[in-house]
């Protein structure tokens, strides 16, 4: 009881402040007196210390997107998808944050492009791992394309997230890395995650032809779940089987201890 007393006058204060400043906020802008954009909000938003709550009802009285008033911490794979990637042993599937963040992965996946454990997280980053892994470019058949349209659902992420700064580091790395890069992000070409086909060659089990599709999780719209599959009783389908056993093999013989 003595907590939520002493916490009732701050809540108030907000209260009374949010409610003083809407009346002043639309009053100055139905005389036409008041257009602020986005950088002249953030810095009202911290003059007066509001919450996250706060800031996005300013953005909102200013007519500015939500999205941009709010921080967005680091992202976590959702559980639910945690558990699709955990039963599917014969599907090689990744789910993907913001920016193309690779949060979380099955054994097929790790079999098939990259063992991504052993990448940083802070480096676990699908088209940085496009540019900068020399072995994305033997292993993808037409890198060149995959790789651009990589660029334009990166730069389909920086239309709803602009003042990202990690996004905007990201994206100033490759442009430094790769001319190619650079070239294509200056092209301004977007592209959502839909669905399409790639042709890998593999090291271990040679040619897959694989279809992809994007499924978008419903409890955050900034995670995507995409799955690689092949036509049932095609070669690639029984060259993902060998591979799969491959791969069960190489974690056998690793979590057997050395004599």
């Amino acid at each position: 009881m003595a907590a939520a007393a002493s916490g009732a006058p701050a809540v108030d204060r907000r209260r009374g402040r949010s409610a003083v400043f809407s009346v002043r906020w639309k009053s100055l802008r139905s005389q036409g007196r008041m257009q602020a954009s986005t950088p002249v909000l953030d810095v009202l938003a911290r003059v007066l210390h509001l919450d996250d709550d706060e800031r996005g009802y300013l953005f909102q009285l200013a007519g500015k997107p939500t999205a941009r008033a709010r921080r967005r911490g680091r992202q976590k794979v959702q559980p639910q998808l945690q558990r699709v990637l955990d039963d599917l042993t014969a599907t090689p599937a990744i789910v993907q944050g913001r920016r193309g963040d690779i949060l979380a992965w099955n054994a097929l996946a790790a079999a098939l492009v990259t063992d991504f454990s052993r990448i940083p997280e802070k480096h676990r980053n699908y088209p940085r791992i496009q540019f900068t892994d020399p072995a994305m470019r033997t292993l993808y058949a037409d890198w060149e394309s995959s790789a651009q349209i990589s660029v334009a659902q990166l730069r389909m992420e920086a239309a709803k997230y602009p003042d990202d700064p990690r996004l905007i580091e990201l994206v100033g790395e490759l442009s430094l890395h790769d001319k190619q890069f650079a070239q294509w992000w200056g092209d301004h070409r977007v592209a959502a995650r839909t669905v399409g086909t790639k042709t890998l060659n593999h090291p271990v089990v040679g040619e897959l032809v694989l279809d992809w599709d994007t499924l978008t999780a419903n409890t955050d719209p900034d995670q995507h779940l995409t799955v690689w599959t092949a036509e049932p009783g095609s070669p690639t389908h029984e060259r993902l089987r060998i591979l799969a056993s491959w791969a069960a093999d190489q974690s056998l013989s690793a979590a057997q201890p050395t004599r």
